[in-house]
């Protein structure tokens, strides 16, 4: 891999999670909490901003936008906003958000000067400014399917750059499209990243997934 990854012990490094702080502060003050209820939803603030990497992928995302400067991030699957938060931890990097459901609005509330908020297909978008990409996440509906039909539009632009997808090994599906990738380009990060399902599940592991497309 071009990308040099973090270890464990960097992610989970007092000083660099006192850093990431600024997530609990703005998913606090937006009520992701109250929102994520009404959905049958945990705690999220607790589940972003408490638990190492390897567990939860944020300190990873963040760490992540660390490796370059003055480029575009997209997050494709917003959801309650923590993996754009985390995207957003170096300012010198505009983060673009995207989801297309109701309740991923509440992230709307959160006011970071280097995050823009979408309700909306990320294809549909004319703003982006594809040669400033550097970076994508993908945690959306995990069918497989949906990611592969993502990948096929990226190709098509010939986009580059470097991807995460989030729960690479939650169902079959999507260890079929993990597969999918040859191996010279790809490293199973979920140690550094999406560990466990949940505190109920902890035998079941989600997984991430770490891409590299044609990096000079």
């Amino acid at each position: 891999m071009k990308t040099k990854l973090p270890t464990l012990e960097q992610l989970n490094d007092e000083s660099f999670v006192k850093e990431l702080e600024y997530m609990r502060t703005h998913l606090n003050e937006a009520g992701v909490n109250e929102e994520a209820a009404k959905h049958g939803d945990g705690d999220v603030v607790a589940d972003s901003c408490d638990n190492p990497a390897g567990t939860v992928p944020y300190r990873l995302y963040a760490h992540l936008s660390t490796t370059f400067d003055d480029g575009v991030i997209l997050d494709i699957g917003t959801l309650y906003g923590s993996s754009a938060l985390a995207l957003s931890y170096n300012t010198k990097n505009q983060v673009k958000s995207y989801d297309l459901a109701e309740k991923s609005k509440i992230a709307q509330k959160m006011t970071r000067e280097n995050i823009d908020w979408n309700i909306m297909d990320f294809r549909k978008d004319e703003s982006i400014e594809w040669d400033k990409v550097k970076m994508i996440v993908i945690d959306t509906n995990h069918t497989g399917d949906q990611e592969s039909e993502f990948m096929k539009f990226l190709i098509a632009k010939d986009w580059k750059g470097i991807m995460c997808f989030d729960d690479i090994k939650l169902n079959m599906p999507m260890k079929d499209f993990w597969e999918c990738f040859d191996d010279d380009i790809k490293a199973d990060v979920t140690e550094l990243g999406h560990g466990v399902f949940n505190a109920e599940s902890p035998d079941k592991t989600c997984g991430t997934g770490f891409v590299e497309l044609d990096l000079e």
